[in-house]
């Protein structure tokens, strides 16, 4: 959201004890130039010398963001003025009372004042003042959404400076006029406007008018497509107010540049861009401006999906309107309130954020009116109220009237036909949608289009017309993919490719009806192949990783028949999951065969879904073993998702799990099919290898890619690293234990623990074919990409900490990465790539195989389900088996029989990999019980110090402090 433009012109007040003379002469507008605002003219002589010392501290009060102050002192001078002043003094004071309403963020209450001081400028001849007022009064009506208005007041004002050869009223009637014509979509006159306005106040000295043109001219390009011009107009405007200290010009291009960025995808930009522009703000006392900055924070971290901070951001902005009396920018701030909490699921709560915004009336901008009514409207229908939203929304367009922007028509029109598609009445929802998607074509809309577009399907397949309603829902596709784009910003990537679910799975469903399909056998691999361009564009833009995509390419999405002949083996099946808002897909697929399975929507799933897995990640309470309860939920769990592929599964060597959505969350392995004659209900650990992929494509791909082969006579080369516990340097027990075991039995292993990570660069990974990393992670399901791998802290306490986006920035040449830690594999979930996290991290640099766990692991347990792990490697068994090898023994031991010990393990990639591990010679046994005794008594010392439970568990998410491996 960018800060209005109509307030143009605003100035700063010059420092020193002796600036009232100056700043009046600003007030009065007697159009010299900037220069002269620092000669220090004396004051007119009709302004009584007993009020100088008042209207100086009206002028601080309102330059330093207590406007309400200043009115209050006004106040009484205007009722002196009023009763027997002079007409020039008392048109003064009014004219300074709209101002500072203006800059209360009250333009309603500003009008009043500012046409009387127009009549009374007008009746004494002074155009100086009717050409001050003039301006501000077209800011009001340009606030209050009354373009028209707005409009013949700047061509008033540039009649009167034309008349008077006054450049500085001609150049900002012109940029107000640009503002106009951008607003209207003339991107031809705005531009002519602006640049004349530009040429106009610089060439009389005018900074501040001069880079609000500048400013203006931004827009316009931006507004072309030309972003880099646009960049350059906002970058300038940032040196010139810096170099002629004028923070608040400053301020507004750092917010207009982070406008920018955010929407070309680049939030992180965008936010420290924003808060520049908060900070200068903030610094000079800005009031309301300071507010634009920090709602545009919140909006940014409400789309990236990091709610928790959006929240924060937006009750410290609606602290600060309440405290100044920012009653149009409080209903900003409630309006996106509601949004995130609506998007967390607080519905009652949302409700009643968008009904304080209506409740605000008059002050509340039209746009933020019209946008709480729409999302009060969407809780509603979500709260099974369908006929409240409609009738609502009928009050409110009648109370909007004439008032309501053409450019929010298309918007309104597109949320009535959701609320009476609700109700059923499929006809009249249709209409609207049809008209929603005109208007949104012609005002060039895009972002509406897509959602209009998809009611319209909705409401034809509704009718019986597939083909309509399948024509309309490949356009709104088409739509997203082109808008989608591929940003700087992975997790604006991600949460761009979540707003296509609901998209894709009403593509999908209208494939498998689809009439003109020959047969069901084709209409599920249409609706197969369909859902694959969603997510194999999601997994394309995860192994993009943070950065610069340009010269990365698709490799191009696969299909069923590409999977079918090229990717799967004989022995395997591909259950391919996609969560849809309404319905859920399961695609269980084998060489020869591709079933279909209806499932609920990922609304109704997500509950269930989150409580099997907290049951099943919860370490068991002391004398617990049998697990009893974790597998009766297995078993609901597992027939209520695949017992209708039940047959498949058993017929199969290998299941290979495309997960999706809240799907992310189940562990595989503790799973259970549903008790068949001859036949016990067991958790799929028992008759298949599990493998996770980010998708059928990424199957695909890491089939097709080639491998490296063994070095001939040397072994892989394994970095093995034992990470800290905690910043205090203590080393974890069973991740020592981990690594001193794999340096005992193995050669070509690089063995460093707690302090000996000195020397060890982020580069030096690439140098290693196994990466195992036993250390404390630190998973931040907000930002997924912050999360990380606690290496190692000095002696200061300071920790190294591996993150997520400096790994997926690396090419690595190892062939499998152990991420023993906790949660290694967990991270917001968002899209059909799969989990964010480290995991992704690793696979988006080349390795095909990586083994993760889900939640935090039991240290001891991880440590001989390690060595169980490596062990099955030795022996020759791939990736894949060596981890079911080690789950299954880690089950069968009485003290490690509860799922939470091995359920949590998953492999990610490619399950065929196969490492050379080579045992050292016997001749290095006396070192080996050397060093396994050494380890054995630290560990022994270390446990007894430790407190009980799992020892690799979540932190908070590191401070400012930590830093990175250099």
């Amino acid at each position: 959201m960018s800060r209005p433009a109509q307030r143009t012109g605003r100035r700063s007040t010059p420092r020193g004890a002796l600036r009232f003379a100056a700043a009046v002469c600003a007030v009065l507008c007697l159009c010299a130039p900037a220069r002269a605002a620092y000669e220090r003219p004396k004051p007119p002589p009709w302004i009584p010398a007993r009020y100088l010392g008042t209207l100086m501290r009206v002028d601080s009060l309102g330059q330093t963001s207590r406007p309400d102050a200043a009115i209050a002192l006004v106040g009484p001078i205007l009722r002196e003025a009023r009763a027997g002043g002079d007409p020039r003094f008392l048109a003064l004071l009014l004219r300074m009372q709209g101002d500072l309403n203006i800059r209360a963020g009250r333009p309603k209450a500003a009008e009043p004042a500012l046409r009387e001081a127009i009549v009374l400028a007008r009746a004494q001849r002074d155009s100086a003042m009717l050409a001050r007022a003039t301006r501000f009064l077209a800011i009001t009506r340009g606030q209050q959404g009354d373009r028209a208005g707005a409009i013949a007041l700047y061509r008033e004002l540039l009649a009167i400076g034309i008349a008077r050869g006054d450049r500085s009223s001609e150049g900002y009637a012109r940029t107000g006029l640009g503002l106009a014509a951008l607003e209207a979509g003339d991107l031809v006159n705005a531009r002519a406007e602006y640049e004349r306005a530009d040429a106009l106040l610089s060439a009389i000295g005018d900074h501040r008018g001069e880079l609000d043109a500048l400013t203006g001219t931004g827009r316009v390009f931006r507004a072309l497509g030309e972003y880099d011009r646009a960049r350059e107009c906002w970058r300038r405007v940032i040196t010139v107010a810096h170099a002629n200290d004028l923070p608040w010009n400053e301020a507004h291009g750092w917010n207009n540049l982070g406008g920018l960025e955010f929407s070309l995808g680049d939030p992180g930009t965008a936010v420290r861009d924003y808060r520049k522009a908060y900070e200068l703000h903030r610094s000079i006392g800005s009031g309301p401006d300071a507010i634009i900055p920090l709602i545009n924070i919140a909006l940014a971290e409400q789309h990236l999906g990091q709610l928790d901070d959006a929240l924060a951001t937006l009750d410290e902005t609606l602290a600060l309107c309440r405290l100044r009396g920012f009653r149009g920018l409080e209903a900003s701030a409630l309006l996106n309130l509601g949004n995130t909490r609506a998007q967390q699921g607080h519905l009652r709560e949302s409700a009643g954020e968008y009904r304080a915004v209506r409740v605000l009336g008059d002050t509340a901008s039209t746009k933020d009116r019209v946008e709480a009514m729409l999302g009060l409207a969407r809780v509603l229908v979500r709260q099974d109220s369908a006929a409240a939203a409609l009738a609502m929304m009928d009050r409110e367009l009648v109370a909007l009237g004439r008032a309501l922007p053409a450019d929010l028509r298309p918007a309104v029109d597109r949320g009535r036909a959701a609320v009476l598609l609700a109700l059923g009445r499929t006809s009249e929802a249709l209409a609207s949608g049809l008209a929603a998607d005109r208007g949104a074509e012609r005002l060039g809309l895009v972002r509406v289009r897509m959602p209009a577009l998809d009611v319209v399907a909705r409401c034809e397949r509704v009718l019986g017309r597939p083909e309509r309603a399948l024509a309309a829902a490949r356009q709104a596709v088409a739509i997203w993919e082109e808008q989608r784009g591929a940003p700087l910003d992975p997790e604006w990537r991600a949460q761009r490719g979540a707003d296509g679910r609901g998209l894709s799975a009403l593509l999908a469903e209208l494939m498998l009806e689809d009439p003109t399909l020959a047969g069901p056998s084709e209409r599920v691999r249409a609706a197969f192949d369909a859902i694959q361009r969603f997510k194999a564009r999601a997994l394309h833009e995860r192994m993009i990783g943070p950065g610069d995509p340009a010269g990365v390419h698709m490799t191009g999405t696969t299909t069923l028949a590409i999977l079918q002949r090229r990717s799967l083996a004989d022995h395997e099946l591909l259950l391919d999951l996609f969560a849809g808002t309404d319905v859920s897909f399961l695609f269980a697929v084998t060489r020869d065969s591709c079933r279909v399975v209806r499932l609920p929507g990922e609304d109704t799933l997500a509950t269930r879904l989150r409580l099997y897995h907290d049951l099943i990640a919860s370490p068991p309470r002391a004398g617990e073993s049998g697990g009893a309860i974790e597998r009766a939920a297995g078993e609901r769990l597992g027939t209520l998702l695949f017992g209708e592929v039940a047959d498949l599964i058993q017929a199969s060597r290998r299941v290979v799990f495309a997960l999706d959505g809240t799907f992310n969350l189940i562990p595989p392995a503790s799973l259970s099919l549903p008790a068949t004659v001859g036949r016990a209900a067991e958790p799929l650990l028992v008759s298949d290898e599990l493998v996770l992929v980010p998708s059928a494509t990424a199957l695909a791909m890491l089939r097709d890619r080639a491998r490296q082969p063994a070095r001939a006579g040397a072994a892989f080369r394994i970095l093995a690293l034992a990470g800290t516990r905690r910043p205090n340097g203590d080393a974890l027990a069973g991740a020592t234990s981990e690594v001193g075991h794999l340096a005992s039995r193995y050669q070509a292993v690089d063995a460093r623990t707690g302090l000996g990570l000195d020397g060890l660069s982020v580069d030096d990974l690439a140098h290693y074919d196994v990466l195992h990393l036993a250390a404390h992670t630190v998973v931040d399901d907000q930002h997924p990409w912050r999360s990380g791998i606690q290496l190692a802290a000095d002696t200061s306490g300071e920790v190294s900490c591996l993150r997520a986006s400096r790994i997926a920035g690396l090419r690595l040449g190892a062939q499998l990465a152990v991420l023993s830690g906790c949660e290694s594999a967990g991270g917001r979930i968002l899209s059909g790539e799969g989990v964010q996290g480290l995991s992704a991290a690793f696979l988006s640099t080349g390795v095909p195989t990586v083994v993760a766990t889900l939640w935090p692991v039991d240290d001891r347990a991880t440590a001989t389900l390690m060595d169980d792990f490596y062990a099955a490697l030795q022996h020759g068994a791939s990736a894949a088996a060596a981890l079911r090898d080690a789950q299954s023994r880690a089950m069968r031991r009485p003290a490690t029989r509860q799922p939470f010990y091995w359920a949590g393990f998953v492999l990610i990639g490619d399950g065929d990999v196969h490492i050379p591990m080579r045992p050292r010679p016997i001749g290095a046994l006396p070192i080996a019980i050397a060093v396994g005794t050494a380890i054995g008594v630290a560990w022994l010392a270390a446990s007894r110090r430790r407190a009980s439970g799992p020892g690799r568990g979540s932190s908070v998410i590191p401070s400012a402090g930590e830093r990175l491996i250099p």
